[in-house]
């Protein structure tokens, strides 16, 4: 699968590129909301974007309603690290077409990412 992950924090670009590679994956970074929002645009074939919520320039559910509108059929994540449930939040995400909120320290998105492994 083509992936893009939007995160400002240098090393989750890294620790989840390296992560999804060592399953095979092709995967672009972007660093905020943004560029990551020009990376879709060139990249029309992209399978998942998984992007922060909380970015300088532009945040991630902003960009993630920007790239859904752009490729209807790419699957959506948001990811946070100060995620707690909030239903507001979830809602917002749901209404753009995000399947799912990760919290980045939540043993869950662990498994998250090995199920892409599957495909």
């Amino acid at each position: 699968m083509k992936i893009l992950v939007i995160d400002d924090e240098q090393v989750i670009r890294s620790s989840v590129k390296l992560r999804l590679e060592h399953q095979g994956h092709e995967v672009i970074v972007a660093p905020d909301g943004e560029i990551g929002v020009l990376i879709a645009k060139e990249n029309p074939d992209l399978d998942i974007v998984i992007s922060d919520w909380n970015m300088p320039r532009k945040d991630g559910l902003t960009a993630l309603g920007e790239i859904k509108a752009l490729i209807p059929a790419v699957r959506a994540f948001l990811m946070t690290g100060d995620y707690t449930g909030d239903a507001s939040l979830m809602k917002r995400a749901a209404g753009l077409g995000i399947e799912q909120v990760l919290s980045k320290t939540d043993p869950d998105t662990r498994e998250f990412f090995d199920s892409l492994a599957k495909g």
